[in-house]
């Protein structure tokens, strides 16, 4: 395969025009705010010092594929859930480019599933949240966590070795939270909202995931647990 930092950019080329096609009017309301892909490749090579690609890697909220398909252009395992369905269709297409391309190894897992990134058996929980915060509820979600999107993947929050998220202002709390709870002990963390969202002022929910930071430039943030 050619070298990582050209496969990287091909990717980002893709993901360049994906984004484009959905700024545009005649691509419909999608509602996503990608993270700028070359942010992101940056990312993944600062990630490449701490962590070999024997790692899998789990993106909550994919969208059209911007961490996943990056990751899985360097080899880590990349399996991503998504709630969108039209946002999936991009990820599938940007996927078969890149396999296309020789930028992704096919023999390099990756897959995903459209559902909720909120695993079922919070499903209360997460309810109460969305209730306390209903002034906001334009900022999250629009389903309702009805089953679960795991069952349909190769990993979930507990088992994956590196957690990419970057969820909606909101529902930032609420998930960085629950990593907290459930995350490997030794899982590496790649949220490009952690540093807003660490320094909020708000105290309606207490911070409790407290990371180091390994690398990373501007918003997207690579840590472990401090």
């Amino acid at each position: 395969m050619m070298p990582l930092l050209e496969r990287l950019q091909g990717v980002v080329d893709i993901l360049d025009d994906s984004n484009m096609e959905l700024e545009s009017p005649r691509s419909g309301e999608s509602g996503y705010i990608p993270s700028p892909p070359q942010m992101l490749a940056e990312a993944v090579v600062g990630l490449l010092a701490h962590a070999d690609i024997s790692k899998v890697s789990l993106d909550l909220g994919c969208g059209n594929g911007g961490w996943m398909l990056l990751a899985a252009a360097a080899g880590f395992a990349s399996h991503g859930v998504e709630i969108n369905p039209f946002l999936v269709s991009h990820l599938q297409r940007n996927y078969e480019r890149a396999i296309a391309a020789g930028l992704i190894d096919p023999a390099t897992p990756c897959s995903w599933t459209i559902g909720d990134m909120i695993p079922v058996r919070l499903s209360a929980q997460y309810g109460e949240f969305r209730r306390l915060h209903k002034a906001q509820e334009r900022t999250m979600p629009i389903a309702a966590v009805r089953e679960d999107s795991y069952a349909r993947l190769p990993v979930d929050p507990s088992t994956a070795d590196i957690v990419y998220c970057w969820a909606w202002p909101t529902q930032s709390r609420f998930v960085f939270n629950m990593l907290q709870d459930c995350a490997k002990g030794d899982a590496l963390f790649v949220l490009p909202s952690y540093e807003e969202y660490a320094a909020s002022t708000d105290k309606a929910e207490e911070n409790a995931l407290h990371l180091a930071r390994l690398c990373g430039m501007g918003k997207v943030y690579v840590g472990r647990r401090a």
